[in-house]
C-alpha cells in the first residue's frame, strides 16, 4: 500500500514562497518554532519540517502558539526591512514590496487564528 501524500495547506505554501511571503523561511527558524512548543524536528526538506510541525501543533493543541511565533518571526523581519528603507533609500521601492507581503502574510496568519480563512 502506497504511502498517502501529506498536503500542504495554503498557509503553509505562503510560508514557504518569498515571492508571496516577503521573506524567507529558513530550517533554523521552523525548527526554532517548533522547539518552543516541545517539537524536535529533524533537519530536511523545508516544506516537510514546516508541515510535521503543524501537524504536531495540531496534536498538542498549540497551533495558536506557531501561529503567533511565525508573527512574531514576521514582525522582526518587517523590522529589519524598516532599516534597510533608512539605511537604503534607493532600494525603497523593492524592500517597501517586501513589508507589504509580510504584512499581507501576517494577516493570512492572524484570520488563520481567528478560524480559517479559506471557507
Amino acid at each position: 500500500m502506497k504511502k498517502k501524500k501529506k498536503q500542504i495547506s495554503p498557509v503553509q505554501k505562503q510560508l514557504l514562497s518569498t515571492f508571496f511571503s516577503g521573506f524567507y523561511l529558513t530550517h533554523k527558524d521552523i525548527i526554532s518554532i517548533g522547539e518552543k512548543i516541545g517539537v524536535e524536528l529533524p533537519y530536511k526538506k523545508r516544506m516537510m519540517i514546516l508541515q510535521d510541525l503543524f501537524i504536531e501543533a495540531e496534536k498538542m493543541g498549540k497551533k495558536r502558539e506557531i501561529l503567533m511565533e511565525f508573527i512574531k518571526l514576521i514582525d522582526s523581519n518587517i523590522e529589519i526591512f524598516k532599516g534597510f528603507l533608512a539605511n537604503y533609500p534607493n532600494a525603497s521601492q523593492i524592500v517597501s514590496t517586501w513589508i507589504r507581503k509580510a504584512n499581507s502574510t501576517k494577516a493570512l496568519l492572524q484570520r488563520e487564528m481567528a478560524g480559517n480563512p479559506y471557507e
